[in-house]
């Protein structure tokens, strides 16, 4: 028995004997090494379950509630530090499971400690039998008995939850004192202080979380949060942006990201998260209106910098990303067509559906498309005729009322301008504009 008691892989052997094990890695070779070492350790053929992709290991953790999983950090294009954050996340009872992350690098296992909670164990590649084991049960017996620290902080966030602020700040504040580097404990402080409306203490107490671990997940999520409650956005973006290059990309979050970076007039990282916005499998609609909007806006940032191949890529990402969406697909063409691009501009427009192919909006896009190519009586015949049909539009009444100042027709403009009022009162500034000779 005292042997047993001191020898990791019987102690193991006892702990996997009846539990499901999920081995989670792109790489066949890995999943079966892996299979063969927890054959070894205990654990029952029939009881370990195996996953190549992110989505599998996702259905698999969803459906057969293993109680452990380990999981390679690159899980192909996803990331398995975000299938385990969004299992804690949307599961919370399988806070019992033992999660564990193999890495390959420093800066990994680094990014993994930070996501403290979340992330039971981690183990560096190359590892042996004997570290897997040795993780693995520590892992595991932490969560049969852990330590004092995180004892203070689950009495802490039983607190909380019940919204005994001070008990919880008591509890919170004691863990401190047991742990060298109480980054955790500094977070739940924090949140507890939050909760009190106390936003200047949290705010420091996020910030002194970020002196024992510079990446600690969970203090930069609460500084985040709390700077954007304070309307502190500048201050937002700087700690979002980081989070962004350290974890996984958290859809809700990102649209959210978006919106700061144009704010901050950051055009400069709208293509990373353009990339990050490629690698989600499921796009809420919010998302991608936030990542057309943003792809628009940078565009025509570029094009008006000058830098008009630039603009053009970002022009296109923006179309393909607005999947026939016609709000953004005319944006689009405005852009290019305030700079004259009018060829890249007639290919945008093939993007629209059949369907929408008969609306008076797509009509008048292609009438401003076609006025590159025609003199300036034909232009205002086309627009004319357009208006008899039936297809008044904002686009093609500016498009008229434009062609008619260069041709210095002053009496069809204003009776082109009163039909405009009548139609679309609210577009008064655009009609006085284009009135004036100014199309954008």
């Amino acid at each position: 028995m005292a042997k047993t008691e001191h020898d990791p892989v019987a102690l193991f052997k006892a702990y996997i004997a009846n539990r499901k094990v999920l081995i989670a890695d792109p790489s066949r070779t890995s999943r079966n090494a892996l299979l063969k070492i927890m054959g070894t350790l205990g654990a029952p053929p029939n009881h370990v379950l195996r996953a190549e992709t992110y989505q599998e290991a996702f259905d698999m953790i969803k459906n057969e509630k293993p109680h452990v999983v380990i999981c390679e950090y690159d899980l192909g294009p996803r990331c398995g530090l975000e299938l385990l954050q969004t299992f804690r996340e949307q599961f919370p009872e399988t806070k019992e499971c033992v999660f564990t992350l193999l890495t390959s690098n420093n800066s990994q296992s680094a990014i993994t400690q930070a996501a403290e909670e979340d992330v039971d164990a981690f183990i560096l590649k190359p590892y042996s039998q004997d570290t897997l084991t040795r993780n693995l049960l520590r892992a595991a017996l932490a969560k049969v008995n852990p330590p004092d620290y995180l004892k203070a902080i689950e009495r802490g966030k039983t607190f909380l939850f019940d919204k005994k602020f001070d008990e919880a700040l008591n509890e919170f504040k004691n863990a401190e004192l047991l742990d060298p580097k109480p980054a955790l404990a500094s977070f739940y402080i924090g949140q507890t202080e939050l909760m009190k409306t106390l936003l200047d203490e949290a705010e420091s107490s996020f910030k002194k979380g970020l002196t024992f671990n510079k990446i600690h997940y969970k203090c930069m999520v609460g500084l985040y949060e709390l700077l954007m409650q304070k309307k502190l956005y500048a201050d937002a973006y700087d700690v979002v942006r980081r989070m962004s290059r350290l974890f996984p990309a958290n859809p809700k979050r990102l649209a959210s990201v978006l919106r700061l970076a144009i704010m901050n007039k950051n055009y400069d990282d709208i293509e990373r998260y353009y990339q990050l916005f490629t690698g989600i499998d499921h796009r809420e609609e919010e998302l991608i209106q936030y990542i057309c909007a943003s792809l628009v806006v940078c565009g025509k940032y570029y094009l008006r910098s000058n830098y008009p191949n630039r603009g053009i890529e970002l022009f296109e990402k923006a179309a393909i990303s607005a999947a026939g969406r016609a709000k953004f697909l005319k944006e689009i063409i405005l852009g290019l067509c305030e700079f004259g691009l009018h060829k890249e501009a007639r290919s945008t427009l093939r993007r629209f559906s059949s369907e929408q192919q008969g609306t008076a909006e797509y009509l008048s896009l292609r009438y401003l498309i076609d006025t590159f190519d025609h003199g300036p009586a034909e232009i205002y015949a086309i627009g004319n005729q357009l208006l008899r049909d039936g297809h008044a539009d904002p686009i093609l009444y500016r498009v008229i009322l434009k062609n008619l100042h260069d041709q210095n027709q002053p009496d069809k403009i204003e009776n082109i301008m009163m039909d405009a009022l009548s139609k679309f009162p609210e577009q008064k500034e655009a009609f006085e504009k284009a009135k004036s000779g100014k199309m954008f």
